[in-house]
């Protein structure tokens, strides 16, 4: 992970492991949340997979603190603003033998999960498991991105039907840990499949 500062383009490296970092967000000039997952060898093709991705916390200059325990498939993107995180978690696991923690409740709608950080204590505040999915409208919903006061957020929504998929932007207003969906836009992008 590098780390660049604008008005000169001096760049230094903040951290550096044996593993995947995924959508690292500044939550001020010395923390940043990231996702992370090590790197898993498959026998016997002996290729290497990251399916355990995780939530962690890094101040510049000191070591990640791990903030979770999903070991989810994909944990990404992440968007942050004040104490609020939202991000895009798919399920799965890489141990077919071995059932999953019950982190996520069912995405059949959204993929987008909400949690409340606090950066001083460095920890999750957790709310009731399984965490249940925000922003449940027709469609599937997936990569939020969350306004800087923490009260507004735009997110795609896929919506497929007569063999053609609709991205739309949709708007959401934050209330106390619910959602309000305003007024989803249609932007007008097809993506016909062949």
């Amino acid at each position: 992970m590098v780390s660049c500062k604008t008005e000169n383009w001096h760049c230094e490296t903040i951290l550096k492991i044996d593993g995947t970092i995924f959508s690292p967000v500044e939550l001020d000039a010395e923390m940043l949340l990231y996702a992370s997952s090590p790197f898993v060898t498959v026998e016997p093709e002996k290729w290497r997979t990251a399916p355990y991705h995780n939530l962690f916390l890094l101040k510049k200059g000191s070591a990640p603190v791990r903030l979770t325990e999903f070991d989810a498939y994909l944990l990404n993107p992440i968007c942050a603003a004040g104490h609020r995180v939202l991000f895009t978690a798919v399920h799965g696991y890489y141990d077919k033998k071995v059932t999953p923690p019950t982190v996520f409740g069912p995405t059949a709608r959204s993929e987008i999960f909400s949690l409340e950080l606090s950066v001083t204590d460095q920890k999750i505040i957790w709310p009731d498991l399984p965490l249940a999915p925000v922003f449940a409208i027709e469609g599937l919903s997936t990569n939020a991105s969350i306004a800087a006061d923490s009260g507004h957020v735009a997110f795609l929504n896929r919506r497929t039907k007569q063999g053609q998929t609709h991205f739309n932007l949709a708007i959401a207003k934050l209330v106390e840990r619910s959602a309000v969906i305003l007024k989803p836009k249609n932007l007008g992008f097809r993506v016909r499949r062949l």
